[in-house]
């Protein structure tokens, strides 16, 4: 008689396992900064002077500018503190901050391949789910997050697939 594993034993697995080959596999992947030849050096002092606008305004200081076509479509800094907002990331307000330029279908429609996400910081899992949800392809920050934070977030999301449940609708 053939043996099947737990059903949480096969989320673990099918889970755990990108998890930690992400993971290992991150350092390889991950472009960094310095040698992207795109990344002009106004984009950088923009991105940093936005980084003190946040810090002066008691913000956690990250900033994002959001590029198209080597023009700055949208810029940003955290104001979750001072607007009590929990989506007030620099990554979410670069965004919203291009919504006012371009309706959701004019941004749509915009080359992918020519969309950057530029940051002063590693973004979190909140902020990837937009950035992958608005399919922005080419993602640069100036900071890393720590890797136990990226631990940290890996935990998270298993937790989210061990506690999430469908319900039926009768």
């Amino acid at each position: 008689m053939k043996k099947c594993l737990p059903n949480h034993t096969k989320v673990l697995l099918v889970i755990a396992s990108p998890l930690i080959i992400t993971l290992i596999l991150f350092p390889y992947i991950s472009r960094e900064l310095g040698s992207a030849k795109e990344i002009h050096k106004q984009w950088i002092d923009s991105l940093i002077s936005l980084q003190d606008v946040a810090a002066s305004r008691g913000e956690f200081p990250v900033s994002a500018l959001l590029i198209y076509k080597d023009s700055i479509i949208g810029s940003g800094y955290n104001t979750f503190r001072k607007l009590n907002d929990p989506l007030g990331h620099a990554e979410v307000n670069a965004l919203r901050n291009a919504f006012e330029k371009y309706n959701y279908h004019q941004f749509r429609r915009l080359n992918r391949d020519s969309l950057i996400m530029l940051t002063s910081y590693e973004p979190c899992m909140m902020c990837k789910g937009i950035i992958c949800h608005h399919e922005i392809r080419h993602i640069f920050y100036l900071k890393p997050k720590p890797l136990r934070k990226k631990i940290d977030y890996c935990f998270r999301n298993l937790r989210y697939y061990f506690k999430i449940r469908k319900i039926r609708a009768e």
